[in-house]
């Protein structure tokens, strides 16, 4: 119920602003386009407040979570550069070494099986 009335009154104020700014424009178009420059500007200046000042943005503000994922990205890049084509003596590592270095991951230990009937049938009554 809320939102109709909430869209009903937008679209009749959206209607009233079209219908203001035509009337303007016939009676004096001067006024209409200095109306319409000094409204560009303040929305311009408004757009530009919301977007510098808000946390959690893009482009604005450092939230906790948007530090986060830049370390992330700068970590991911880290680890997925290659190495220079100019070789420099015995510094260059096969990729089998580094794989053979890295150690892998054991599952995790709060996650347990429970064992079931899953093929037992259930008594249901028939309907």
């Amino acid at each position: 119920m809320k939102s109709r009335t909430t869209a009903w009154l937008f679209w009749s104020l959206l209607v009233l602003a079209a219908v203001g700014l035509v009337v303007t424009f016939r009676q004096s178009p001067s006024a209409f386009l200095s109306n319409l420059l000094i409204g560009l500007m303040i929305l311009g200046v408004l757009f530009f407040l919301f977007r510098r000042l808000s946390p959690g943005v893009s482009g604005g503000g450092s939230s906790k979570e948007q530090r986060a994922y830049r370390k992330a990205v700068r970590s991911s890049k880290k680890r997925r550069q290659t190495t220079s084509p100019l070789v420099r003596g015995s510094h260059v590592t096969s990729t089998k070494a580094k794989r053979s270095t890295t150690k892998k991951r054991k599952p995790p230990s709060h996650l347990t099986v429970i064992e079931g009937n899953k093929n037992k049938k259930k008594d249901r009554a028939s309907l």
